[in-house]
């Protein structure tokens, strides 16, 4: 790309498509910084409470084992993260098994959608059994972590003070010193100083599960 076509079209001074692919590796990398949080903090249990290593295809999420971790987390006298609502974050794949169950107690009979007026979180999908969905492809997948190799799925239940972060310095975009004499190449990255971490391991729960539509 020319100066001529950058200063024409672009007000800025880099090329903003270098800046949007930079913005997405910061997002990508604070989330699985995240990620990584709650794998190694939160307790980890399996939809049939055995080993990861025997779960088959067939050992899929359901809302009804969501409801257990709901009864255990206001058992514990959790606080719920949005109104009466504990926070899900799960995979696509386990989303897909979730909401194309059709029994009476499944996603259809009491899925809430969003209305006017009410206030829902980034990223949330739908409500449903006191839980609120966010659905992310960065929940963490185990490749052949089951029976079969069978991949497993870990699904994140979050009450308030499950998640906790220490920031000094907040993800940001730094530009590069420009060597380039023609100051046609201006190098971007981005730097943080920040950690996270679970604050109350029983506030943060990993249900682990195989999906119907994973690599089975």
């Amino acid at each position: 790309m020319t100066i001529r076509v950058q200063k024409n079209t672009f007000a800025i001074g880099f090329d903003p498509a270098v800046a949007n692919v930079v913005s997405y590796n910061m997002l990508d990398s604070l989330e699985t910084l995240a990620q990584e949080a709650l794998e190694t903090g939160a307790t980890t249990t399996t939809v049939d409470a055995g080993a990861e290593g025997s779960l088959t295809a067939a050992d899929i999420l359901t809302l009804n084992k969501l409801r257990e971790q709901v009864a255990i987390l206001r058992e514990g006298n959790f606080a719920p993260v949005q109104d009466t609502s504990y926070a899900v974050i799960a995979h696509p794949d386990v989303m897909y098994d979730v909401m194309t169950a059709t029994a009476a107690t499944d996603w259809a009979a009491f899925v809430i959608r969003g209305g006017p007026g009410e206030e829902w979180m980034s990223g949330e999908v739908a409500r449903a059994a006191g839980l609120s969905f966010l659905e992310t492809p960065r929940a963490a997948i185990n490749e052949d972590g089951g029976a079969s190799t069978a991949d497993t799925y870990s699904t994140y239940i979050l009450a308030q003070d499950a998640l906790g972060k220490a920031e000094t310095i907040p993800g940001h975009i730094v530009p590069g010193p420009v060597t380039d004499k023609l100051r046609r190449f201006m190098p971007l990255g981005w730097h943080a100083y920040l950690g996270y971490k679970t604050i109350r391991s029983g506030a943060a729960r990993n249900l682990i599960a195989c999906s119907s539509i994973g690599s089975n």
